[in-house]
């Protein structure tokens, strides 16, 4: 519920922010972000990842003091990193924007935008530390507290007509608050017994960057890539296309809010099974199974009201950005062929090495393949590369997990889900068309029938058996105010597959 509230939030405000900015200044801003998410890769070591898998770890094992030394070590270490990180950032800034950005005029943007390189020091690490001790409540609020906080700095600001500026300053102290918070949190609420204290440093620095250096180096080679595209869309696209790219792509928040979650708890939950363990297949299934069960259906729904769906939220400023977004929305099908799943339990099972080789095929691929498609076909390009060169390296973890774990993805569920979601997504298309609508009213109509075939479809198809009603019942039970409701949803679910 934090990651649904905080994703909310934050999608609210940058649709306010790319529809005051319009497309020319919107596309600045993602131009100066570039530098910022390059400073905040690496800025980290692959420390956060550590700390949360090890916190798992010794959690189940109960070993109190080296949870003491995984979470103070990690932390003074990223904190370290990210003052240092964030300084070069702000001293370089000038250059960057003018050799890399070829703007200099983004200087003063990039410098201000340097302090959130530190705050998201603070932030990644207690987040990790949150996750790993399963303490999901804390990292919701911390969560929450950085989107509502950008969001207000964010519209205040526009709205007295600071600009992309405004919009920046927003960036950097929200994550300056939260980050300081993040670490108050730490403090106050995650406890060790008494008589625990911190011994061997570097015993903890050695084994903190032993499972974290591969993790980073395949991050590296992931960012770099993306950087890669972005440079080429720099040379390559007008501002106003990249403009339209960036508030296409503000939408993704919608699919990832549902996704992030699990993914979120599938990690400590991967590190606490052992690989040999029959459940870890079980768990493995559920996770790919669900989260298609809500990625796919969105991402299709999203594609079929895209050019709706732009025009109510942007109006006229943004003309290229419905062709953009049905391309974008086509990263998160993948979500059936085991997605986000898939990486946290190679992580899980600490096989960064295979994670690692598989960012090297992405790379090796994704290089001479974007050079080609995004010269000639500018942001379609840089959507298809992105969307081809990570198929490689998953193929080869398929292949090594069928090899080395005994187990691969579960295609007959997935391919039901996908086929269940190309026929409505087809009879919903048919239907709209004929209707003829537009708007809110073609948003609203299309949504209500699409969800209405979908949910009406699953029974037929018998993706949900009566194991799987059982075990969403029991997942329901802790939803909160929305329990009641899932809960007639899955009786109904259930008296039609009777």
């Amino acid at each position: 519920m934090g990651q649904v509230v905080s994703t909310i939030i934050s999608a609210v405000t940058m649709i306010f922010i790319a529809r005051v900015l319009g497309a020319e200044s919107y596309g600045e801003y993602t131009i100066t972000m570039i530098p910022v998410s390059i400073a905040m890769l690496l800025q980290d070591l692959g420390v956060s990842t550590s700390i949360t898998r090890f916190c798992a770890n010794y959690r189940q094992q109960d070993d109190n003091t080296r949870l003491k030394e995984i979470v103070w070590t990690g932390i003074l270490f990223t904190l370290s990193i990210s003052t240092v990180v964030s300084l070069t950032l702000f001293f370089a800034s000038d250059l960057i924007s003018s050799v890399f950005l070829l703007n200099p005029r983004l200087g003063y943007l990039l410098k201000v935008a340097s302090f959130a390189v530190l705050g998201n020091g603070f932030y990644s690490s207690a987040q990790a530390v949150f996750t790993g001790y399963e303490k999901m409540h804390l990292r919701s609020i911390i969560q929450i507290i950085w989107s509502i906080s950008r969001g207000i700095f964010a519209v205040a600001l526009v709205w007295l007509g600071y600009g992309k500026f405004g919009v920046i300053i927003s960036y950097s102290l929200s994550y300056l608050l939260a980050g300081l918070l993040g670490i108050l949190f730490v403090y106050l609420f995650i406890k060790f017994r008494n008589g625990s204290e911190l011994v061997g440093f570097r015993g903890i620095f050695q084994l903190l960057l032993g499972f974290g250096l591969p993790i980073y180096a395949g991050s590296l080679l992931s960012s770099g890539l993306s950087q890669w595209y972005n440079s080429l869309m720099i040379l390559n696209v007008p501002t106003d296309l990249i403009g339209n790219y960036g508030a296409a792509t503000n939408f993704g928040v919608l699919v990832s809010f549902l996704t992030m979650p699990i993914g979120t708890v599938l990690f400590p939950l991967f590190s606490r099974v052992d690989r040999n363990d029959p459940q870890l297949k079980l768990l493995f299934d559920s996770a790919v199974k669900y989260t298609t069960l809500l990625a796919t259906p969105i991402v299709a729904l999203l594609i079929l009201m895209s050019s709706s769906l732009i025009q109510v939220i942007y109006g006229l400023n943004y003309p290229y950005a419905a062709l953009y977004l049905s391309g974008y929305l086509l990263l998160f099908v993948f979500e059936g062929l085991g997605g986000t799943s898939l990486s946290y339990l190679i992580l899980g099972i600490g096989e960064t090495r295979v994670s690692f080789i598989s960012m090297i095929v992405t790379f090796i691929v994704g290089v001479p393949l974007s050079f080609v498609l995004i010269s000639r076909y500018q942001i379609l390009g840089l959507i298809a590369a992105s969307i081809i060169a990570p198929r490689f390296g998953w193929l080869f973890i398929i292949f090594w997990m069928k090899k080395n774990i005994g187990f691969t993805i579960d295609w007959s569920g997935s391919l039901k889900i996908y086929g269940l979601t190309i026929g409505v997504f087809i009879v919903s298309y048919f239907v709209l068309n004929f209707l003829n609508l537009d708007g809110w009213l073609k948003l609203v109509i299309g949504s209500v029938l699409f969800f209405a075939l979908f949910f009406l479809g699953l029974p037929f198809t018998r993706i949900l058996n009566k194991g799987a009603l059982r075990e969403l019942d029991k997942v329901v039970s802790v939803s909160g105010p929305v329990t009641p409701i899932l809960r007639y949803l899955i009786s109904v679910i259930r008296l039609l597959t009777k």
